[in-house]
């Protein structure tokens, strides 16, 4: 009965935790987009493609036309102007609120001057738009606002396991602080509700990383069932959010990280061990995939202009930048119709090959400083009390809009609560992460909470790595697992003096 009784009590702690958490995230995600106004958006062309797709795919589903009645009907000339000017007049008439997502308009306008489906662009991630359109089934019409809720609320599932997965492991204060500063990040609400593009299903992949990390390398050991349960339900998580944010493969050699972590510790015959968990990892693995294998659509985010152009936060010498009139400028030299024909695509590959090919110690340098910045955050230094400024500005013109692209939301050094926010000093960041793996190299007990800190480090390195730091949201990512750190840090801390 006591043992009964020790479980039910754990159960409602981290029921507590999760719900808390969830709860922290919502309300203050809805105070620091409580002023969003669609009014101000006309230049974010991904949102409006993407609500454009999401309505049209939406009623297309729900009020097909018959083939024989599609040639004959009169279709909007411009689905996507239209599909804003529609949900510019819902919003204002019906006077919905940017935190109201639940809340609908009635089909009828939409369907008065209905577009065709929207085309997609072979060079822009589908999935916001797709999940879109499903959601907007689910909830039974047309939602102006959840566009920007998409990825807060598939995060919170995300919550609720990380709650439990940490109780489980033994780390209950690690998994509530984690939380804490998840549900406390302006930058972390703010790029999960980020209206200009779908890159907030980035952060929501590397965060379905932490519970399989908590559960595969900490606490007591794995055992098959367990682990086929959670990669499975992984995959759906990941599988939607690369739908939606394609770079979220980049962080597939994280999860590979934990997956062989979590299969050494399983029970097993030593005889056949070898042999056993290689097909179990490998089964696992082909579960976590399958959803995104199933999922998948032809379109997806340009690769070569973003390589080429992402070369610009550190090459100096080979004129790459990182500008889309510059790339453009630079495939219309040859005679390309753009950076994002093929013809295009062409140029600019061949143009990254070539530099590399014929100059390797250039490339190498520049992962050697991305890799540098990443690590320390080093663009973030200055702060607003003893330097006047918030960020390190640009200082080559081969950077082009990467001040731009880091300003587009609160950086990763502030904590804050609604409109209040505290900026904190990088190094009060990195440091508790530094004392948790030094601690590690010495006393072996703490190796596995260092660990499931690195492992989420390898999920966040290779795209801001391997492609560009410009692009300010993956760069500032990286910072998760010094939050992580530091929460399972302060965790062994109480553990060992509390």
């Amino acid at each position: 009965m006591t043992a009964a009784r020790g479980r039910h009590a754990r159960t409602i702690d981290w029921v507590m935790v999760g719900l808390v958490a969830c709860t922290l995230i919502v309300l203050n995600t809805a105070a620091l987009r409580s002023e969003t106004d669609y009014q101000d958006l006309g230049a974010y062309r991904r949102l409006w493609a993407d609500l454009a797709r999401g309505v049209t795919t939406y009623l297309d589903r729900e009020y097909p036309v018959p083939p024989e009645r599609a040639g004959s009907k009169v279709w909007a000339t411009h689905p996507i102007a239209t599909t804003r000017r529609i949900v510019l007049e819902k919003v204002a008439r019906h006077e919905v609120q940017p935190w109201q997502f639940w809340r609908v308009v009635r089909d009828e306008a939409f369907l008065r001057e209905r577009g065709r489906p929207v085309p997609p662009d072979m060079f822009d991630d589908p999935g916001r738009g797709l999940v879109l359109a499903a959601a907007f089934q689910l909830r039974g019409g047309v939602a102006p606002f959840l566009i920007l809720w998409l990825a807060p609320l598939l995060l919170l599932p995300v919550v609720i396991w990380i709650a439990f997965e940490s109780f489980r492991a033994g780390v209950p204060v690690a998994g509530a602080v984690f939380l804490a500063l998840i549900g406390l990040s302006p930058f972390v609400l703010e790029v999960l509700s980020f209206a200009r593009s779908s890159v907030g299903f980035y952060l929501v992949a590397l965060l379905t990383l932490v519970p399989l990390a908590l559960y595969g390398c900490l606490g007591p050991p794995p055992t098959p069932d367990g682990l086929m349960e959670r990669w499975g339900a992984a995959g759906l998580v990941f599988g939607l959010c690369a739908l939606c944010r394609s770079g979220a493969l980049l962080a597939l050699p994280g999860f590979v990280l934990v997956l062989a972590i979590s299969v050494a510790r399983l029970p097993g015959n030593a005889r056949h061990a070898p042999l056993w968990r290689g097909a179990l990892a490998a089964f696992a693995l082909l579960l976590f995939l399958m959803p995104y294998a199933a999922l998948r659509q032809p379109e997806h985010h340009d690769v070569w202009a973003g390589v080429w152009e992402g070369l610009g936060d550190f090459d100096r010498t080979k004129g790459h930048s990182w500008s889309d009139p510059v790339a453009e400028e630079r495939v219309r030299r040859e005679g390309a119709p753009g950076r994002l024909s093929p013809e295009g695509m062409a140029i600019l590959r061949a143009d990254v090959v070539d530099h590399v090919r014929d100059d390797p110690g250039w490339y190498a340098g520049i992962l050697a400083r991305r890799l540098f910045a990443i690590v320390t955050q080093n663009r973030l230094w200055p702060s607003v009390r003893a330097d006047g400024q918030w960020m390190a500005r640009s200082t080559s013109p081969n950077e082009g809009f990467m001040d731009k692209y880091y300003g587009y939301t609160t950086t990763v050094d502030f904590l804050g609560l609604g409109k209040h926010k505290l900026e904190l000093p990088v190094a009060v960041m990195v440091f508790p992460t530094v004392v948790l793996l030094a601690w590690a190299a010495y006393d072996r007990r703490r190796r596995p909470a260092a660990t499931v800190t690195l492992c989420l480090m390898a999920a966040a390195l290779p795209l801001p790595v391997g492609i560009t730091t410009a692009g300010g949201v993956e760069p500032q990512a990286f910072a998760l697992a010094y939050g992580l750190g530091f929460a399972l840090l302060l965790d062994d801390l109480l553990q060992e003096y509390g």
